[in-house]
């Protein structure tokens, strides 16, 4: 048990340094430039751009700093400036460095992988969008981004694919015809034929009133004529005659029976004691 404690403890000893290295190791980087055209969303597939490493890059202790390479080692301008990327543009035209070029796939991305740590000038032959610098791997203030991904700016104006139409010449207005000279008769137009709607007599209502006499509309043949007739309800208007009964026996029979139904559960009472 001893000899395997010894020999794990030795393996873990000998491993020690590659897993240094392998801290110690700088990570692999990659830029990527995103090309999407602005005024319909579509990625810009199959599009040419040149990649020039104008800077190499000085990697320590989380800490990047850059220095222009040879080529461009007389420009006077700092990597920082808003100035910088249409400077190392002229300069990169005038010496003709083109660097790398780089074709966009179907989702219009164009990558690099691996990429070496540095700055580099990204701009497009066809001019699609303005030259700039990207910074690999790029510093921010909470952390040190290794796969590098830019989007330009791309507006390029959506053209129609159908060709345009000549316009059609304009036809000659009619001459209006005499009203002399039409040949239209009054028997050649369709008189529409206007239903006879019957009337119907309005039958007007008579609100009844207890103890008078009405008038109740009667329908003939001829017309709306009024018939007299006694109103049959008058005899209910009589005052009928109120009945009732007293509500004063009510608790004493409620009170009377309370105490019979006492008195028979203590005879029941009584009987029960007996038979035992």
């Amino acid at each position: 048990m001893k000899k395997l404690f010894i020999i794990i403890i030795a393996v873990i000893v000998c491993l020690m340094p590659f897993g240094i290295l392998a801290g110690a190791a700088e990570p692999c980087a990659s830029l990527t430039v995103i090309m999407i055209n602005k005024a319909d969303k579509s990625p810009l597939s199959g599009k040419d751009i040149n990649v020039v490493k104008v800077a190499d890059c000085y990697y320590s202790d989380r800490r990047a700093s850059f220095t222009y390479t040879n080529e461009f080692s007389d420009s006077q301008v700092s990597l920082s400036d808003t100035g910088a990327a249409m400077h190392l543009y002229d300069t990169a035209l005038g010496k003709g460095i083109k660097g790398t070029a780089v074709k966009s796939d179907a989702e219009g991305k164009a990558v690099i992988n691996p990429c070496e740590y540095g700055a580099y000038l990204v701009y497009s032959p066809d001019k699609l969008f303005n030259p700039f610098v990207a910074f690999v791997p790029y510093e921010t203030q909470e952390e040190i981004i290794f796969n590098v991904t830019a989007e330009p700016k791309i507006d390029v104006p959506v053209t129609d694919p159908t060709s345009p139409t000549s316009p059609t010449s304009p036809t000659s207005p009619t001459q209006p015809t005499n009203p002399s000279q039409s040949t239209t008769k009054s028997s050649d137009i369709d008189i529409p034929v206007v239903p006879v709607v019957p009337v119907v007599p309005v039958v007007p209502v008579i609100p009844y009133v207890p103890g008078e006499r009405t008038t109740r509309p009667h329908q003939t043949g001829e017309g709306v004529t009024g018939e007299s007739e006694e109103n049959t309800s008058s005899s209910s208007s009589e005052k009928l005659p109120q009945t009732g009964m007293l509500q004063y026996p009510i608790p004493v029979l409620g009170f009377a029976g309370i105490m019979m139904f006492a008195i028979g559960i203590v005879v029941y009472g009584e009987g029960k004691k007996k038979e035992n």
